[in-house]
């Protein structure tokens, strides 16, 4: 529902009395949300089983905030919220905020490109704190400062085991000198539920890597890093490669359009062939063909990752060897990461299966 001029509390109510709609968009400015579309907006969502994504693009006033809070308190139906917000009405926010936080159902939250004052976007992702089903939440361009960073930093404590993706594209943390990475890091040594992880966009400066490399080096959970286009050097490169081993959850890096050289990259290629878990790494491309050779070096020992080498540097007394058969049968259905001829999705079969039977000999 975008630029619609009438009888738009209608048109929200028949959306959510329908019964059958399971995604609803509304783009609209303020003036179009009179009386009727607040009570329509309100009584729809308490009601409604059937949306399972919202896109609401607004000016948030306090009588809207109050019929969205009421109405995500009450619904359990839906999962993903995609909030394009703007105000200058802080007691709104934390109307909305409170219906987030008694909300029982929702995995997604999307805070994307808000026009919010830092202390807002604090409060909305404060509200999320031992949320029962959040899997992602993403603020993706909001421009997090002091506040928000200490918010997410509570998310990142109050998360257990529960999986959980956040992404913090385009923060511009470089204007954090206290609150930027140096104070998020500490909180993901401990953190057990987060998955995937989003910076990209990000100036990262040397100290920035350090202090994100160590903490991940602690942390097992991290499956997906992406740090494109994060301006790291390669000094930042080769502490990231250093730390790379102890990372034994992580299963894809991406470091596209970065500024980092041949020094990073053979750095993490020494990385690569001392780490059992990681499964794709991607290098910034278009920077001659020796950066392009060290991504085709990398590409075998990752695809021997993927299909389970791991296992050959374990104990033997704890691998059984009815397992291997298992394993072997398990590579034949994987979709190989191909870059070239020379390392194909039938040649890292082949690699795969040769490596891996020197398991059951291991055991024999």
């Amino acid at each position: 529902v975008a630029q619609c001029t009438g009888n738009v509390d209608v048109v929200i109510s028949s959306a959510l009395e329908l019964g059958k709609v399971q995604r609803l968009s509304l783009l609209l400015s303020g003036r179009q949300f009179n009386d009727n579309c607040l009570f329509a907006l309100a009584k729809g969502l308490q009601k409604n089983r059937s949306v399972k994504s919202l896109v609401l693009r607004v000016d948030l006033f306090q009588q809207l905030a109050e019929a969205l809070a009421d109405g995500l308190s009450t619904n359990a139906a839906l999962e993903e919220l995609s909030l394009i917000l703007s105000t200058s009405d802080t007691t709104a926010i934390n109307t909305l905020a409170r219906g987030i936080k008694q909300n029982t159902g929702l995995k997604t939250l999307l805070l994307n490109r808000c026009s919010l004052e830092d202390g807002q976007v604090a409060a909305l992702i404060k509200a999320l704190e031992n949320h029962p089903t959040l899997q992602e939440l993403s603020v993706q361009g909001s421009r997090c400062r002091a506040m928000g960073i200490v918010a997410i930093r509570g998310l990142l404590q109050s998360r257990k085991e529960k999986p959980f993706k956040m992404d913090l594209r385009n923060q511009d943390f470089s204007r954090n000198d206290m609150f930027g990475i140096s104070f998020l890091a500490p909180a993901l040594p401990d953190n057990k539920s987060m998955r995937f992880l989003d910076l990209s966009s990000n100036d990262l400066t040397d100290v920035d890597m350090a202090c994100l490399a160590s903490a991940l080096a602690e942390n097992s959970a991290l499956e997906e890093l992406k740090l494109i286009n994060c301006n790291i050097s390669d000094k930042g490169i080769q502490i990231l490669a250093h730390h790379l081993p102890r990372m034994v959850g992580l299963k894809s890096l991406w470091l596209q359009n970065n500024p980092f050289g041949l020094k990073g990259a053979q750095a993490l290629f020494s990385a690569v062939k001392k780490n059992r878990q990681l499964e794709q790494l991607w290098l910034p491309t278009g920077k001659g063909p020796e950066m392009d050779r060290i991504q085709e070096a990398l590409l075998p020992h990752l695809q021997l990752n993927q299909a389970g080498q791991k296992l050959l540097y374990s104990d033997p007394n704890t691998v059984p060897q009815s397992l291997w058969p298992l394993v072997l049968e398990r590579v034949n259905a994987i979709a190989w990461d191909s870059v070239s001829k020379q390392h194909s999705s039938d040649k890292a079969l082949l690699n795969a299966i040769y490596n891996l039977l020197q398991g059951p000999a291991l055991c024999i």
